[in-house]
């Protein structure tokens, strides 16, 4: 779940390292809860969809399942916080970083 979230930012032209690096934030797990519903097999080729479920201006939700063909293994909610690198202090998101997500949100 973790990859298919930096994988989502990066569809939307952001590189996590690149928002250390140059913008000064990460983005971290707060908080996450998960039902897991089927077990998957060793080597089942899964799917992980994930979905913006709230936008706040230093907090962002997503849902994500776990997926195999029609059948979900595993439903989820993570919180994700915007801190600042250096301090690890919630901060909130500089403004167009914060519209292009909404704007990746629908």
């Amino acid at each position: 779940m973790e990859r298919a979230r930096t994988e989502w930012l990066r569809q939307i032209g952001y590189e996590q390292n690149a928002l250390a690096e140059q913008v000064g934030i990460l983005f971290v797990v707060r908080k996450i809860v998960i039902d897991y519903i089927q077990p998957a097999r060793f080597n089942d080729e899964i799917t992980v969809l994930s979905s913006v479920a709230r936008l706040g201006r230093a907090t962002l939700e997503f849902v994500q399942n776990i997926v195999i063909e029609d059948a979900v293994l595993s439903q989820s909610r993570v919180k994700v916080g915007c801190i600042d690198r250096r301090t690890l202090r919630p901060m909130a998101m500089p403004a167009d970083i914060y519209t292009e997500i909404a704007n990746a949100t629908g």
